[in-house]
């Protein structure tokens, strides 16, 4: 019944195709890609399918054909062209390229055109590289006009795409490829208009290839016959366009369980193939080496094992001399040595144990070497995909503090470049931590990892952090492990210590809120880095703000109570400084104190020339109050919100608490605004508030305020 439903759907939706019906083609043209698609998918499936589809896919080309040529392409024909193009995209995502060319082929029926595709159905090719991409894996492309479809154009799985056969690509669409090969303009001759012609078509035509290796009904039987083809692309220098396109259909059949004898047989013709072009490249590839570490996932065993054997000693050969002279004087060869490095890291998840030691023993020196900076960097790559990959080797018991001893020694020589993979080393080494004697190995890291903290590259930044927070779950304590950070506010420089307050700050950020015994540390850890305020360097500073922001929120009220006056007598030694914003972040601060103990009792901790910013504050919220509740507004819920935002109008300050500009462009910059503001006062007038208070500029609600007066 279900069968015979969408049978009557179909029908009836293409006959919505007329043009009489274009004010619903918006509506109808959606429908026909999931009609067509729950049709594929109808359990037990549509007898003479085919036969169904083959006139809606028509009714479609032919109604493209029709909106192509009308006179105003540009507007409403053309939101319809686009709605069209998507609905066959998606028709053809479904049935699969095979599918799709049998019910709508490329040339003239009968072959009375020879290999030469219709010029009507030539808009097909690119559609067919882009939506084949949307099926699970693919590139997932789409073309800018279809967003305003419904349809869709997420990718979907490759079990609800139709199996297309691989030998139809080779029968089919090959023979085509062949007819437009010999139009290409052969030798180094000037390209001519059709030559170029000819070329895009053969592209466009091998661009469909990774659209039959996403769902192969043949993969065994038609792959061995395909692989030589494959082989010649991936070289032919006439068409260097190839190699992308090859790689990544490479990818797709790859990534099918259970390869059978026809992957293996693929992987044996190629897998050497793929070695000699990334070796004879002056530099790494990408794309081709994520090409030989798919294909070297699914060949044998012993072939790869022979490739990487020639491929340690081309490293070992050309990274010899280096090591040895540690100086530049080898640098010709040292280029070789990183694609070497680039094509190990591919081999690295296929690797048995022999060849896994053997990579390690020869990454071992280039660790330290720091007379070629882009060698350095992947040797930590790889060994971050060995720490990954081979970790039943490398994260033994026995075999982890000699790691860690390596990636510790080449501490002095590593860097800057390569401290982000370097970190990331130590994420998974410190993830691996699972006995007391590893875990004491943590002080030895400490000190780095705290300083990573502060540095330049924002992702080194974050990867510190990880390491960080990795660390002490490893620990078990997170009480002790807090002990070892305090240690560095005792540091000689004020990096390190700006450093470890940052630390601490994260720490109890992540961790106090389901640690009570944390969360009981933080005000005497509060009262030890409420000395560093005393300092000078900003950067201190900063930092040990930014940790009284974090625990005035998470602290219980009743324990911080009794070092709140040395929180407000270290705060108001910098109340009145305008860089890096420290004012206001302070108000911040004292806005979350005052509602916690009243303004009465900050106030009461104040010297007398502070307190008036006390009643700034008091007074701003009376007026947020009753702004609140003249609009109707709920003014719960926002008072964390308020604490933890970044930054806050600077300004707000200036009006109450007297300070110096540290910039006079600021000043100027203030005056011309109230200067401006001065000679506009004719064209606006400013009301008043109910309760007779200046209207604030910024307050979104402003419009309401403002009336507009006639110009004389």
């Amino acid at each position: 019944e279900g069968g015979e439903f969408l049978s009557g759907v179909l029908g009836a939706v293409a006959s919505l195709l007329e043009h009489r019906y274009q004010h619903v083609w918006v509506d109808t043209l959606p429908l026909i890609s999931l009609a067509v698609r729950k049709a594929c998918e109808a359990q037990p499936p549509i007898p003479h399918l085919d036969d169904l589809l083959r006139p809606v896919l028509l009714r479609l080309l032919n109604l493209h054909d029709a909106l192509s040529l009308a006179p105003d392409a540009s507007t409403a024909a053309g939101a319809s062209l686009a709605l069209v193009v998507d609905t066959v995209g998606s028709t053809m995502t479904t049935l699969g390229p095979q599918g799709f060319l049998e019910l709508a082929p490329l040339r003239a029926p009968g072959g009375g055109g020879g290999g030469e595709i219709l010029p009507t159905r030539l808009w097909l090719l690119p559609v067919l590289k882009m939506y084949g991409g949307r099926v699970e894996g693919g590139e997932n492309k789409q073309p800018a006009a279809s967003s305003s479809s419904s349809s869709g154009t997420s990718t979907i799985p490759t079990s609800a795409v139709r199996a297309s056969s691989l030998r139809h690509f080779r029968t089919e669409v090959l023979e085509i490829v062949k007819h437009y090969d010999a139009l290409v303009t052969p030798g180094e001759a000037p390209e001519t208009v059709a030559g170029n012609q000819a070329r895009a078509v053969v592209m466009q035509l091998w661009a469909i290839l990774p659209a039959y290796c996403a769902t192969p009904s043949d993969l065994d039987s038609a792959l061995p016959e395909l692989t030589p083809l494959l082989v010649r692309a991936v070289r032919d220098t006439r068409y260097p366009e190839l190699m992308p396109i090859v790689c990544k259909a490479l990818n797709c059949i790859a990534a099918h369980n259970d390869p059978g004898q026809g992957t293996v047989l693929m992987a044996k013709k190629m897998l050497p193939v793929l070695f000699k072009l990334v070796s004879d490249a002056n530099e790494a590839n990408p794309v081709l080496l994520e090409a030989t570490s798919s294909v070297a996932q699914v060949a044998e065993a012993k072939l790869v094992n022979s490739l990487f054997k020639k491929l340690i000693h081309k490293l070992l050969t050309t990274t010899q001399p280096v090591v040895a002279e540690g100086s530049t004087t080898a640098a010709a060869g040292q280029g070789s040595a990183v694609v070497m490095c680039d094509l190990a890291l591919a081999l690295v998840p296929c690797l048995g144990p022999e060849a896994t030691e053997l990579l390690y023993r020869s990454i071992n020196p280039l660790l330290s070497l720091d007379t070629d900076l882009a060698l350095q960097k992947r040797s930590y790559k790889v060994l971050l995909a060995l720490c990954s990959h081979q970790t039943s080797f490398l994260l033994t018991e026995d075999r982890l503090p000699q790691v860690l001893d390596l990636v510790t020694g080449s501490l002095v020589t590593c860097h800057v470049s390569s401290r982000q993979m370097r970190l990331r080393c130590l994420r998974v080494l410190v993830g691996s931590f699972s006995t007391s004697d590893q875990t004491a190995l943590i002080p030895r890291i400490l000190a780095e990892v705290i300083v990573c903290t502060k540095d330049s590259n924002s992702k080194a930044r974050e990867m510190a952090y990880e390491v960080l927070l990795g660390m002490a779950k490893s620990l078990g304590s997170f009480k002790g492990f807090v002990e070892m950070v305090v240690a560095g506010l005792a540091a000689k420089t004020p990096h390190m210590r700006s450093a470890a307050v940052l630390c601490l700050a994260r720490l109890i950020f992540e961790f106090a809120g389901e640690d009570p015994e944390l969360k009981g540390m933080i005000p005497p850890v509060l009262t030890c880095v409420l000395v560093l305020l005393k300092e000078k360097a900003r950067e201190v500073v900063k930092s040990v703000v930014s940790l009284i922001r974090i625990s005035v929120v998470l602290c219980d009220p009743q324990e911080l109570q009794p070092i709140v006056p040395q929180i407000l007598d270290g705060l108001m030694k910098w109340s009145d400084d305008t860089k890096n914003r420290f004012r206001a972040k302070i108000r911040l601060i004292l806005k979350r104190l005052c509602r916690l103990y009243g303004y009465e009792y900050v106030t009461s901790h104040l010297p007398e020339q502070d307190q008036k910013l006390i009643s700034y504050l008091q007074k701003m919220t009376q007026r947020s109050q009753r702004k609140r509740d003249q609009s109707g507004r709920s003014g719960g819920g926002g008072e964390d919100n308020d604490m933890m935002d970044d930054e806050e109008d600077d300004d707000d300050l200036g009006d109450t608490v007297e300070s110096d500009s540290d910039s006079d462009d600021e000043c100027r910059a203030w005056r011309r605004a109230k200067q401006g503001r001065a000679e506009r006062s004719g064209e606006m007038v400013r009301g008043e508030d109910a309760d007779g208070d200046a209207i604030d500029l910024l307050d979104d609600s402003l419009a309401r305020h403002v009336k507009m007066t006639q110009r004389s």
